[in-house]
């Protein structure tokens, strides 16, 4: 990954190759075909969109999972002390 400034607005901009096989390279070209826009335009518009939708950020799951395991817990998540 290659992070480069933008020189329009001087924010940070990730740039990244991709590499698809064949198949899967004739699947985004018929379907940019089928819209009238470039393979870049429909990875842009669609395809990372849905795919962000549908992932959340690996922060976002794991504090859902941990979450749910702490509400699962049987037993107290912080270890009891008692005073003697």
């Amino acid at each position: 990954m290659v992070i480069s400034p933008n020189l329009r607005t001087g924010a940070t901009v990730s740039k990244f190759i991709m590499s698809l096989g064949d198949n899967a390279y004739q699947v985004l070209q018929l379907e940019a075909a089928r819209r009238y826009i470039s393979i870049q335009e429909l990875l842009r518009a669609v395809i990372i969109p849905e795919w962000v939708e549908q992932n959340p950020p690996p922060q976002k799951a794991l504090a859902q999972r941990l979450a749910l395991a702490l509400v699962r817990h049987d037993r107290p998540v912080l270890p009891q002390i008692n005073a003697h």
